[in-house]
């Protein structure tokens, strides 16, 4: 995803773009190409994938320190710009409403990408499992006769508890 960028100015509320043929031309706010977006004038994602790919991009890889999960982000970023235009709302400031979006899927990418890490349980490389992690997967399922010696345990068990119960003697 690239970023087309013009030398950006903020001017009041509106940006400024400066171009050789025309000048300074003015447009559209963000708040304004939000709102068309969210009626459905998807030429207003464009222009707002053009403003904010880079800001988005360079604060994704300061807290990635990784390009392609960074250009990641991004893209899903504008997805969800574009998914929850509607909702969106007016008055409020355009920025905050697409950091948070950029945060939190932030947060979502480096969860995807925690639960991907695993270890392989069929290896016989455990070096650098803990010694329990070792212990379980090497005994994995119960022997026939720990399974007895457990349901021998429980009834015991069962049996001990039963008695605390009974009435007193002297009560009958």
């Amino acid at each position: 995803m690239r970023c087309t960028l013009g030398f950006w100015k903020q001017s009041r509320g509106s940006l400024l773009r400066h171009t050789k043929d025309k000048g300074l031309m003015i447009t559209q706010s963000d708040e304004d190409l939000i709102q068309a977006l969210g009626n459905g004038d998807e030429a207003a994602l464009r222009t707002l994938v053009d403003r904010h790919t880079l800001s988005i991009y360079r604060f994704s890889v300061r807290y990635t320190s990784d390009e392609s999960l960074a250009q990641d982000i991004c893209q899903e970023v504008f997805l969800k710009v574009y998914r929850y235009a509607r909702r969106y709302k007016p008055g409020l400031p355009f920025k905050t409403w697409l950091f948070t979006i950029v945060r939190n899927t932030r947060i979502d990418v480096a969860r995807s990408y925690s639960y991907r890490k695993t270890h392989s349980l069929d290896g016989t490389d455990q070096t650098d499992l803990p010694e329990a992690a070792k212990q379980a997967i090497s005994h994995g399922t119960p022997t026939p006769e720990e399974d007895y010696a457990g349901k021998e345990r429980a009834q015991m068990l069962e049996e001990a508890v039963g008695t605390l119960f009974e009435p007193h003697p002297y009560k009958k």
